[in-house]
């Protein structure tokens, strides 16, 4: 449980008012200053609009910087409970875990709405032990991304075009030919594939591929299996080795607007954003990440809106957040908005007609979510503590200095204290 004091003049900050004026009730909205501005702007938009269609209903958007997680815990533990709030799927398990989000299932049953109405995978951060405690509004593939230019120009193949071949292997074979030293200063200024050092990243690049991952369970693991896994090491080395024949760079910007790598393994359809924002956008291509010696998988990450446990209006709360997630035409503005795919299955679909000037490969992004390789992003409480540990170690790894297998005997102490402090508090 989280332990705070609270001085009066912070506690009165968070102090909301139910009642706006006579007969209109004011639903607080707990703004994620994570998600993108695009999303933002979507949410003060639409909350103008529903109060239009329910003028008994005011939504007051609460800006919250910094910790997201701690705001919300914070005014917990002062009395305060917000009506909406928006955690990513890294930053939920922590308010879950301390009984803070009503579950929506007997909502969703009256409303005509069904679990069915939602990508499948889009759902498991937000199901806890049978209770529904959110609805998705977002699902991100993060995939493959090739510069088709730079390929062209090496005579290769894309992955696209690869197809079922786009795998270990393949990038192998390519990497030499897209890495070069063109300054002669002794190492490479251009790679074959961006992917930079972090936990989050090379998991569901490499080691799922591989067929391992550092916890027993996507959702709520209770065991680490850094060792316990033989393919957590399998897809670590083949990080290493990329890096370390220099045909891999960490350097995002390489890729994202420098033209000096040829194939991105870091951003999902987010990447329609940043490509529009290029002074000279280059020709591009979706495909999932390249298949490992387990399987072909890709990472989906899924946001969405909850209802606080202590909401005084939580009918009023769940027509909100059905308002911004499960209607058809808001679900088309917000794709269309944000570049990303709604997780209502009735508009996704929709996803790749409304970039025309993107190729038609952007609908890799839909197709990769009904994959049954596909992984969510571990949801756990201890997600951020293990991902930050994994980030400060590994590179002693990078640089030789240490061991895989002594950094992975570390990790898996560490991850499996970590679950053990989790779990005995249950």
């Amino acid at each position: 449980m989280l332990k705070v004091v609270l001085t009066v003049s912070f506690l009165m900050s968070y102090i909301i008012t139910s009642v706006a004026q006579s007969g209109q009730i004011t639903l607080t909205h707990l703004a994620n200053s994570s998600h993108h501005d695009a999303h933002r702007k979507f949410v003060e938009e639409k909350a103008r609009e529903f109060s239009l269609r329910h003028p008994d209903v005011n939504i007051e958007i609460v800006a919250a910087s910094g910790n997201y997680v701690e705001k919300v815990l914070i005014a917990a533990a002062g009395g305060v409970s917000y009506d909406i709030i928006e955690p990513t799927t890294a930053q939920i398990a922590d308010i879950v875990n301390q009984s803070l989000l009503l579950d929506l299932t007997p909502f969703l049953q009256r409303s005509g709405l069904s679990r069915q109405d939602f990508i499948p995978v889009a759902l498991l951060p937000f199901t806890w032990n049978g209770a529904l405690v959110g609805l998705p509004t977002e699902i991100n593939a993060v995939t493959t991304i090739s510069n088709v230019r730079l390929l062209q120009e090496a005579g290769l193949q894309t992955p696209g075009q690869l197809g079922k071949d786009w795998n270990w292997d393949a990038l192998r074979t390519m990497a030499p030919k897209l890495s070069a030293d063109t300054q002669g200063r002794g190492v490479n200024d251009r790679w074959a594939v961006a992917l930079n050092a972090s936990f989050h990243r090379i998991f569901p690049a490499f080691v799922h591929n591989a067929g391992g991952d550092a916890y027993d369970a996507q959702v709520q693991p209770r065991n680490a299996t850094f060792t316990k896994d033989s393919a957590v090491a399998v897809g670590l080395q083949f990080y290493l080795d990329l890096y370390w024949r220099e045909w891999l760079t960490t350097d995002a910007k390489t890729f994202r607007s420098e033209e000096r790598t040829a194939i991105s393994l870091l951003d999902g359809s987010w990447w329609i954003g940043l490509h529009e924002e290029l002074d000279d956008p280059f020709p591009y291509e979706v495909a999932p990440f390249p298949a490992g010696p387990a399987r072909p998988g890709s990472e989906a990450l899924a946001n969405g809106f909850c209802i606080g446990v202590h909401s005084q209006h939580p009918e009023k709360a769940f027509e909100w957040i059905k308002f911004l997630a499960a209607d058809y035409d808001n679900a088309i503005e917000y794709m269309r908005a944000t570049g990303r795919p709604t997780a209502y299955l009735k508009a996704t679909p929709r996803f790749p007609t409304l970039f025309d000037k993107h190729p038609p490969s952007i609908s890799v992004w839909i197709e990769v979510l009904s994959h049954p390789d596909v992984r969510i992003r571990n949801v756990t409480p201890v997600y951020t503590t293990v991902q930050n540990e994994f980030n400060s170690r590994f590179r002693d790894v990078m640089d030789r200095k240490r061991s895989l297998t002594d950094f992975l005997e570390h990790m898996q102490r560490f991850t499996q204290s970590r679950l053990d402090e989790i779990w005995r508090g249950r």
